[in-house]
């Protein structure tokens, strides 16, 4: 696909030239069909959300059975042109090493809460305590940047600042767990009606 010709808005997703050229992880997952429901439906309301989901499902979008990053991997393998619903992050890391691959800045984004816990029944609780301390910690943070992952820590910048809404200047819809959980079944639903 030529620069500039990438579709910028959800509204620009609607144009024919698009049908059969979109795809994301069809699981029911806040990086696949199902975060991408949830924030239309929050974005736009019940009524204008369900009527653009409708429109959209008109585009035939590829409903692939891995994660975001096996979508992007094959937008870069050139199967599909665009890839919804993936890490941005992601199309960085892949960029660099080469991949003709971009993100677009599609507002509103589904943003994604990274959470990190120890199971209840760890065989070694105090080692992961001590693994979760260094993940959050500036020297751990640290090491996500220099990855290119997305940073937590409020002192340490990303590599690529503008990933993050602040700093790249765009509106990112964020659901807690809580409410993922409690409204995934909805989002799978509709997505089950229009999408499969």
């Amino acid at each position: 696909m030529a620069r500039g010709s990438e579709p910028k808005t959800y509204e620009d997703l609607l144009d024919p030239k698009w049908r059969g050229k979109l795809a994301w992880n069809g699981f029911p997952t806040s990086s696949g069909a199902g975060g991408f429901i949830g924030t239309v439906l929050a974005e736009m309301g019940r009524e204008k959300g369900m009527a653009y989901l409708r429109a959209l499902s008109k585009q035939n979008i590829a409903n692939l059975r891995g994660s975001a990053r096996e979508v992007l991997d094959q937008v870069i393998a050139g199967e599909y042109p665009v890839a919804l619903q993936i890490f941005n992050h992601h199309a960085v890391i892949s960029a660099k090493k080469g991949a003709p691959v971009d993100w677009i800045k599609m507002e509103p984004t589904t943003g994604s809460l990274s959470v990190i816990s120890i199971h209840k029944n760890a065989p070694h609780p105090n080692a992961a305590k001590l693994l979760v301390d260094f993940i959050i910690s500036k020297e751990g943070q640290q090491v996500f940047s220099e990855a290119d992952y997305i940073t937590a820590h409020p002192d340490v910048p990303a590599a690529v600042p503008t990933l993050k809404p602040t700093e790249g200047k765009f509106h990112a819809r964020f659901f807690t767990p809580e409410q993922t959980e409690e409204q995934m079944p909805e989002w799978k639903k509709v997505s089950d009606e229009l999408f499969r």
